[in-house]
């Protein structure tokens, strides 16, 4: 109230004033502020908010019963405010709930405190790792997994739990299998289809729930995309192409490919929150079976106006990002009829097809299939080159060439 006076009248003001001299014209006064006291000085007039102290208690004159009986005999002028509408008004007023019970805990009752501490006072903060686990039509994706088993290793060298969030997939059972403690399900039609803005917000949102200090993505284009736009929004360390469990915990640093896979690089984050993406088959799908408890999530609405137009499905039942092994072909298979050698050893194998810049150039086969520094990276556990020059046949050569990440795994 004293301030909104200052305001209407344009006087100057202090609030929580402990100490008042005037002297003429002049206020001298001082008022309680974080970690002392200011005091200040200026002209009148002046609108005061008084804090306890500024009149000592000594000087203070208590009424008696008669001096109160004697004031309701003197005349009261009421004044009604003038040209003043009121910005809020009161609606309802509720009794502020009941205080919970005191609870006694027992010299002998440790474990019981420090659940009590944890988990209804949320006075200690555990560090989680969070790894968010991509799927499409209801199934997860392999890279998913490995994301999962990554995580839970690392959760494991932190001494920490792993909670796997999941975004409109109700079979969540085979994730048991990768170790997570927890699944965190978001079902939401907001989030049908993939927007960068709208999963960052949502993850942004299970990670201050769950307090997550380490978030591990999948090397999925959605993944890396999100990556760099969750980072963003949290303001956190973002790494990507991450191919080993930490080296160090403190300082937290990760080994990642770099350069088109042609070195190795050794990275620090620095922020509070960390957010890494693995590279495909670096790390492997490792089981570690656990029996999660599972919770829904509620997450508010997020405006965008992005939207998908239309999605061009690469052919084949295997794709390049997802594949272990990798059948590529070159210029030396002379036309595009004579690919279906090509297509039957791969789905012999269970395995992706690609090929070389040229025979993508000529439109033998889809730029989807274009591997390579100007195409997509491979990070297969074995890579097939059918026709394709033979100074690519050596990895440092398939390094340059193809940008073919195999780390130290089978080129033929």
């Amino acid at each position: 109230m004293p301030g909104l006076i200052a305001g209407f009248l344009d006087y100057n003001f202090v609030t929580n004033c402990v100490n008042l001299d005037i002297e003429g014209s002049k206020a001298t006064f001082s008022r309680e502020m974080s970690g002392g006291t200011e005091i200040s000085e200026c002209q009148l007039p002046l609108v005061v908010g008084s804090q306890k102290g500024l009149v000592e208690e000594s000087d203070l004159i208590i009424p008696n019963m008669r001096g109160i009986m004697m004031a309701r005999q003197k005349p009261l002028d009421v004044i009604q405010s003038q040209g003043i509408n009121a910005k809020t008004h009161d609606i309802k007023f509720n009794k502020p709930d009941a205080k919970s019970e005191v609870k006694i805990i027992k010299a002998d009752e440790l474990d019981k405190l420090i659940d009590l501490v944890e988990n209804e006072a949320k006075v200690i903060k555990h560090m989680s790792v969070l790894v968010y686990t991509e799927s499409e039509n209801n199934k997860f994706k392999k890279s998913s997994f490995e994301a999962l088993s990554y995580g839970k290793a690392l959760a494991d060298k932190l001494e920490v739990k792993v909670f796997a969030v999941v975004i409109n997939c109700s079979d969540t059972e085979s994730l048991n299998a990768y170790g997570p403690d927890k699944i965190l399900k978001i079902e939401s039609q907001d989030l049908d289809e993939f927007s960068s803005k709208k999963y960052a917000h949502a993850i942004a949102d299970v990670m201050k729930s769950e307090d997550a200090d380490v978030v591990v993505l999948s090397s999925t284009p959605d993944s890396k995309y999100l990556g760099a736009h969750l980072s963003g929004l949290t303001d956190s360390s973002f790494v990507s192409n991450v191919v080993e469990l930490p080296e160090s915990i403190n300082p937290f640093t990760v080994k990642r490919t770099c350069f088109t896979n042609k070195a190795l690089s050794l990275t620090e984050l620095i922020s509070e929150t960390k957010i890494i993406s693995i590279t495909s088959n670096s790390f492997g799908v490792i089981e570690n079976s656990n029996d999660p408890q599972s919770e829904d999530i509620d997450i508010k609405s997020i405006d965008s106006n992005q939207k998908i137009l239309n999605i061009e499905k690469e052919s084949g039942s295997v794709t390049i990002a997802d594949a272990e092994i990798v059948v590529s072909a070159g210029r030396g298979l002379k036309g595009p009829e004579n690919w279906e050698m090509i297509e039957t050893l791969a789905e012999t194998l269970g395995a992706a097809t690609a090929c070389s810049k040229p025979v993508s150039d000529m439109g033998w086969r889809p730029h989807s299939e274009h591997v390579g520094q100007t195409g997509k990276p491979v990070s297969s556990n074995l890579y097939i080159a059918i026709g394709i020059s033979c100074l690519l046949y050596t990895s440092d050569a398939a390094d340059e060439g193809l940008g073919v990440d195999l780390g130290g795994r089978r080129i033929i």
